[in-house]
């Protein structure tokens, strides 16, 4: 007599898409075409949930692109390209300053011919412009000669600023506010003093004059134009226990 044994059972294979192959799932497609309205509503709801997946990736480097395109419009433009800046001072050789009178424009023109050489290699670059700032100086008040101002000079400046009186020429350009205030106009001579060098002479100004060749409308009165973005700290500049600066354009 022989004993029957268990028979052994065997692993059970797990098919992730064996679901598909039950009956509900193989009839599903025959039993749409009876019905096109459910297989239209099915497409439609089916596009539906498609359609922002897909567009998801298009939609976040458009707004990235956009963002940049923002922040680009609002960074100043002198500030994105290339900026070169250097001093034309006086030698620290120990020597009297005032003693000592170098060519300015020789070196101007020296400097500016370089730079324009070693930029014309670098491709995407705008032309280039030329500005000057001087240290700070002193001019008229009401009084006395102590209002502090700044003298600048830069290529294309007429084509930017609004001509309330004069012309644009030699001498210097008043912003229309200052030139009010001390009753400065147009063929006045306008005195200056700047900071001396007590460590090399006694008595530390000198005194200079300039024609007033034109009146312009003040940069502080009116928004800040993008073309003098990188200069807004200095014609812009709050006031503390002095007045705050104002700019002197020359030419």
């Amino acid at each position: 007599m022989a004993a029957r044994g268990n028979r052994p059972r065997g692993r059970r294979v797990w098919r992730p898409f064996g679901v598909l192959t039950t009956a509900p799932w193989r009839r599903a497609p025959f039993l749409l075409l009876r019905r096109p309205g459910v297989a239209a509503a099915l497409l439609a709801a089916s596009a539906v949930a498609t359609l922002p997946a897909a567009a998801a990736m298009p939609f976040l480097s458009a707004s990235r692109s956009a963002t940049l395109h923002h922040q680009i419009d609002a960074t100043c433009s002198w500030h994105v390209g290339v900026t070169v800046s250097s001093n034309l001072g006086y030698p620290s050789s120990g020597l009297n300053p005032f003693d000592h009178t170098p060519d300015y424009g020789d070196a101007l023109d020296r400097r500016t011919r370089r730079i324009s050489a070693a930029a014309s290699a670098m491709p995407e670059l705008g032309p280039g412009e030329t500005t000057l700032i001087s240290p700070p100086m002193a001019g008229p008040t009401e009084r006395d000669l102590t209002y502090p101002m700044f003298f600048v000079y830069r290529e294309h400046a007429p084509e930017h600023l609004e001509l309330v009186d004069g012309a644009w020429g030699p001498g210097a350009w008043l912003p229309d506010v200052y030139a009010n205030y001390v009753g400065l106009k147009v063929g006045d001579i306008m005195p200056l003093r700047e900071p001396g060098q007590p460590q090399f002479e006694p008595d530390p100004t000198r005194t200079y004059s300039v024609p007033v060749a034109a009146i312009y409308r003040s940069l502080r009165e009116q928004p800040d134009p993008p073309w003098w973005c990188d200069l807004v700290s200095t014609y812009n500049l709050p006031a503390g226990n002095s007045p705050a600066p104002e700019t002197i354009f020359v030419d």
